[in-house]
């Protein structure tokens, strides 16, 4: 899912509790100053347990509703592919959630967490 720029792979259903893993892919325009800011909503890490990042980012904040995850690029020329893995927590239902780049192109999607 997305539009070249940014691409988001993901299981649109998941088990509660289970483990789940995605995808979010960021092509060479979207570096700046030899980084990329990718960001996801809030809501959706309030609503998982993280359990790995890959690569590590260079720093994590808050800002508002989204929380920032900074990779550093080594070869500003290749696609930066950030894999996470996470375990639905509390939330038995759809969960909403939004990723994107900073001032960049974002992706919208839901997930369904079931029993």
């Amino acid at each position: 899912m997305g539009d070249g720029a940014l691409v988001l792979e993901y299981e649109r259903f998941v088990r509660h509790g289970a483990r789940t893993t995605f995808s979010i892919a960021a092509d060479s325009s979207q570096v700046e100053n030899g980084e990329i800011e990718l960001w996801m909503s809030s809501e959706y890490f309030d609503a998982i347990d993280l359990q790995n990042i890959s690569p590590q980012p260079n720093e994590v904040r808050d800002a508002g509703d989204r929380r920032i995850m900074v990779f550093l690029v080594e070869d500003p020329s290749t696609t930066l592919t950030v894999e996470l893995s996470a375990r639905p927590r509390e939330i038995i239902g759809w969960i909403s959630a939004e990723a994107g780049v900073v001032d960049g192109p974002s992706i919208a999607f839901d997930q369904l967490s079931y029993p």
